[in-house]
């Protein structure tokens, strides 16, 4: 039976084939794609199925293809197919800001900016949302949500001197990590960068696994992807991404919220991106092939050969890649 190409991309990022995923789409016209809404698939996955990975396929489109349209995907993946994930509308906040950096004269960006301010765990200070409105209103005048905004605020008018990154500055001057921890939570990732000097990137790590791990706030694994925006891809990055996708999304015992369809494969497709990376660090392949079983759909068999004759061939006795050999024959 024919498959079509909505079902079989949406296979393919559930599995956590990113790479697949993404060819299928790039072989398709933008017309295509966007009669079918096929680029609205990983919202979808995370609104329908509660499936993690259509918010890590938004998060990896993004690093490839950085556009306000992919940032406003990653954005609405969350606000709109996780909004009970803890830190989802301070990433989507975030996202939403880089996607005006890259079309600042798109007035549907400002408006959907705006409409942080009255989100249940409202992103916008009233100082901010008057100063997005006078933005707005500079440019377009007359719309009625941002005028609204001014008049309904016009008794916090002294605020409008009121800075955010004086605010910023005068706590990294107090407590940097705590200053750090606090910008991340809040979204506001493009305020640290001029901070980001002034800390190791162990203690960036740690900070990120700690929001990970105590608060279970998705803002720790969207920071990552910041970082590899500003500083590039690399091994650690990813290897860090899997770690942080564990704490965030494995299923836990009377949680309050639990998204934890979809973090296997999530952790896989981390952790199968460092051992391509780095072919010859036998502990990350090592790493790899911990997760394979029979019915995991993520692995390719003859790469999976491949990959436990090459280990095999430095240590016969690896118990993993033997543990392997045994199950694929």
């Amino acid at each position: 039976m024919h498959q079509s190409i909505e079902i079989k991309i949406e296979n393919l990022i559930i599995k956590g084939d990113f790479e697949k995923a993404t060819k299928e789409l790039e072989a398709l016209t933008k017309e295509e794609i966007e009669t079918q809404e096929l680029d609205q698939i990983p919202m979808w996955i995370s609104y329908d199925k509660a499936n993690i990975c259509g918010y890590g396929f938004a998060c990896y489109l993004t690093s490839l293809h950085e556009s306000s349209a992919n940032y406003i995907l990653v954005s609405k993946t969350l606000e709109f197919g996780m909004p009970q994930v803890e830190g989802s509308y301070a990433v989507a906040y975030h996202r939403t800001k880089m996607a005006i950096e890259l079309d600042p004269e798109n007035k549907d960006l400002y408006l959907y900016l705006l409409s942080f301010y009255s989100v249940p765990e409202s992103q916008i200070s009233t100082a901010e949302a008057r100063e997005i409105a006078k933005k707005y209103l500079s440019k377009w005048p007359n719309e009625a949500s941002a005028t609204d905004i001014l008049e309904s605020t016009a008794e916090y008018a002294d605020l409008d001197n009121y800075s955010k990154e004086e605010l910023i500055k005068k706590n990294f001057y107090l407590e940097k990590q705590e200053a750090l921890k606090t910008c991340i939570l809040q979204g506001w990732f493009l305020e640290t960068q001029k901070y980001l000097q002034e800390f190791s990137n162990e203690e960036v790590e740690n900070i990120l696994l700690n929001i990970a791990k105590e608060k279970r706030n998705v803002c720790a694994y969207d920071y990552v992807w910041f970082l590899i925006r500003e500083k590039g891809i690399s091994t650690k990055k990813h290897l860090l991404l899997a770690t942080i996708s564990q704490y965030l999304f494995e299923y836990k015992e009377n949680a309050w919220w639990n998204i934890s369809k979809g973090s296997k494969q999530l952790y896989f497709f981390h952790i199968n991106q460092a051992a391509k990376l780095e072919p010859e660090n036998l502990e990350i392949q090592e790493k790899l092939l911990k997760l394979y079983e029979p019915d995991n759909q993520c692995f390719d068999l003859e790469e999976t050969k491949a990959l436990v004759e090459r280990i095999l061939k430095v240590n016969p006795k690896n118990q993993a890649a033997l543990r392997v050999l045994n199950l694929i024959g």
